[in-house]
């Protein structure tokens, strides 16, 4: 199926995470239960560590992390599908089809 990627088939609508809060499911309860006023505190604490930016790091995705104080600048360029599509400067012959 990769072989027919760029010329059969591409992506559109990269880079859209507004579905997103803070990444994973790490616990489901019955809805009202309270346990998510329980754990977003300690969730939202954990993402401003440095063990968070390891893990990070270690599983090699330091793009596509939530960048804290322990980041820095110099990490590897951000890959084409992370980018809004309205920021791609690539056609669908490369893959990633932009849309204006």
């Amino acid at each position: 199926m990769w072989s027919k990627f760029k010329t059969d088939f591409a992506y559109v609508q990269t880079g859209i995470f507004d579905y997103q809060n803070s990444g994973t499911t790490l616990a489901i309860c019955k809805k009202g239960s309270g346990l998510a006023n329980m754990l977003d505190p300690c969730i939202e604490a954990f993402l401003e560590t440095e063990s968070y930016k390891e893990l990070c790091e270690e599983y090699g995705f330091l793009n596509s992390c939530f960048e804290n104080e322990f980041f820095d600048a110099s990490n590897d360029p951000v890959e084409v599908y992370m980018h809004p599509t309205i920021d791609l400067t690539t056609s669908c012959s490369d893959g990633y089809c932009p849309c204006p």
